[in-house]
């Protein structure tokens, strides 16, 4: 009978560990295929309360499960008053993750194994190879269709955002990809013994660096720069600190001597030091949406508009009150607004409480990789809408709950 158990088990944990496996490659299929490591996880969660007995599954009444789930529920149920239901619907499916995730990392930690090192070394390892090999794809891609050039500086996010099918994605989360493989680079390096390994690992390194500034996301570009500085002045070794400055300054260098870079981050400057400023440009666009979301956000501030409405009240803001000609819909660029837009106080209170909920645990688990990548979202957060697309949902939801889940000690025993 023990025997049985032990085999159903081992067949149950099998969709867990394969939906987190297979994630950890997911960049290297198509986007409509990427989303098979949560139909794993909803098997497993599904066979595991089918297969045990009601009164040893785990209660519920887990702190951690509740702040990780409760935004959905609460997006959720902004359905209730929207006026736009199918769209809102779309929205809500996509977030789906932000509820299976934290409900079967929960369940698997409490009814089958409980250390997660083993899955996190190679998780790690998977998403940092599946990012080199993408884009080494890529490059191959470029350098095949003759875009190997001066021009790529210019085209290159345009590119990757449109011009590979299924395999193109967005400039935000290509670049979350790279800073987050780039902050499991520093354990994974620990876990390299010879030489000759070592710096090929390092050669890639150094890649995924340069694609990150090619991409030119200001706000993780920075972040990303801050984390490093603050991990490499906290070493003892001082030469790992010089190497990091001395590759910094060299691709600082060569940025602002390619005017396609050089002007992202000149006209960041212009527009804020210029507050008439009537440019169309990026940041000069985001401070035209950042005001049409709060100005709705003042009319509208207990309930927000129903996760279905964003669209058509930002749109229309756009459309009615922009001295500047918008051609095309922009969503809030910023996680926290779309979520008060959507769902009033209770939905920018319950995404805010789960972002410091779990920058707290990181903070406690004292993990530089931990802490490093609940501030990259946090702080793409503040510029991007990274929980509305299928990418950003499954990204952030395997990662932050397998951390959240590991840092909270006492999960089981609650």
């Amino acid at each position: 009978m023990n025997q049985m158990l032990n085999l159903q088990k081992q067949h149950i944990r099998f969709f867990f560990e394969s939906g987190f496996l297979f994630f950890g490659v997911s960049l290297l299929f198509t986007e409509n295929l990427r989303n098979i490591a949560l139909f794993f996880l909803i098997l497993f969660v599904v066979l595991t309360v089918l297969f045990n007995n009601f009164k040893s599954l785990p209660s519920l009444k887990n702190k951690t499960l509740i702040i990780n789930t409760i935004y959905f529920f609460v997006i959720a149920i902004s359905l209730l008053y929207t006026d736009n239901f199918n769209y809102g619907l779309k929205r809500v499916m996509v977030s789906f993750g932000i509820l299976i995730l934290p409900i079967s990392v929960y369940l698997y930690k409490s009814l089958y194994i409980s250390d997660f090192r083993a899955l996190k070394n190679r998780l790690y390892l998977l998403i940092f190879f599946s990012c080199i090999i993408f884009f080494i794809g890529v490059f191959i891609h470029n350098y095949f269709n003759d875009h190997i050039n001066w021009l790529i500086f210019r085209d290159y996010s345009e590119r990757l955002n449109s011009k590979y099918g299924k395999y193109s994605m967005h400039p935000i989360y290509a670049s979350l990809y790279l800073s987050i493989s780039l902050v499991f680079a520093v354990h994974i390096y620990k876990l390299i013994t010879t030489k000759l390994k070592k710096v090929v690992f390092l050669i890639c390194v150094v890649f995924l660096a340069i694609i990150l500034a090619i991409l030119t996301r200001k706000g993780i570009i920075a972040t990303s720069f801050l984390i490093f500085l603050i991990h490499f002045s906290k070493n003892q070794k001082r030469r790992n600190l010089i190497w990091f400055l001395i590759i910094t300054f060299g691709l600082l260098i060569i940025g602002y001597n390619i005017p396609p870079i050089k002007n992202r981050f000149s006209e960041l400057l212009e527009a804020f030091l210029n507050s008439n400023n009537s440019k169309l440009g990026s940041t000069t666009i985001r401070m035209m949406i950042y005001d049409c979301s709060l100005s709705l956000i003042g009319d509208n501030p207990l309930l927000g508009y129903g996760v279905g409405d964003t669209k058509a009240v930002l749109s229309e803001c756009y459309f009615t009150n922009s001295n500047i000609t918008i051609k095309e819909y922009y969503n809030s660029h910023n996680q926290f607004l779309s979520a008060w837009l959507a769902a009033g106080v209770i939905g920018v209170a319950s995404l805010l409480g789960m972002v410091l909920y779990n920058l707290k645990l990181a903070i406690k688990s004292s993990s530089f990789v931990h802490i490093s990548v609940i501030i990259l979202f946090f702080v793409s957060m503040l510029t991007e809408n990274i929980l509305e697309r299928q990418n950003g949902v499954l990204l952030f939801s395997f990662i932050i709950n397998l951390f959240a889940f590991e840092a909270y000690k006492k999960t089981v025993n609650e």
